[in-house]
């Protein structure tokens, strides 16, 4: 169902369920620090958008060794011989989809006086951008969604 949206003029009209949706896009980065917002779009039907994981501090990484002290105060010559505390988990893909699909559809029932109703599909597709290359087109694609939205397989005809 096109919900979120409409598209006139190669624009997309964002209906108040589109608005509560963008708004909570942009919530991700204040409840998950290391996730950064890129390329986005909503469109009449469904959301495209590109998630930046920042590399984690923590397990997987070298530690210090150097004496000094961390930006916590700890010493660096204490964290070397391992006692540091558990690093904090960082959030999955999943964590992330779910928070925003659960915030979003919150607040859309809300607004529409329909508690406990689904809003969002039980999925989402997901894709890892290796190469800068891949990321360029993959902007170009979500930036230039609206223009090809006649065409576009999703749209209910």
């Amino acid at each position: 169902a096109c919900a979120l949206g409409v598209v006139m003029e190669d624009n997309v009209l964002l209906t108040e369920c589109g608005r509560i949706a963008k708004e909570c896009w942009y919530t991700i980065p204040i409840h998950f620090d290391s996730v950064k917002l890129d390329e986005f779009i909503i469109m009449p039907n469904h959301v495209h958008g590109i998630l930046i994981f920042e590399e984690s501090v923590g397990a997987g990484s070298p530690r210090p060794t150097a004496a000094g002290k961390d930006t916590y105060g700890v010493s660096t010559r204490l964290r070397a011989k391992g006692a540091e505390t558990a690093p904090l988990r960082h959030p999955t893909l999943g964590q992330v989809v779910a928070y925003f699909k659960y915030q979003s559809t919150k607040r859309i029932n809300a607004q529409r006086r329909t508690p406990g109703m689904r809003f969002w599909q039980r999925n989402y597709y997901e894709h890892i951008i290796r190469y800068e290359e891949d990321l360029l087109e993959i902007r170009r694609y979500i930036m230039y969604n609206p223009i090809n939205w006649s065409i576009d397989p999703e749209r209910p005809r």
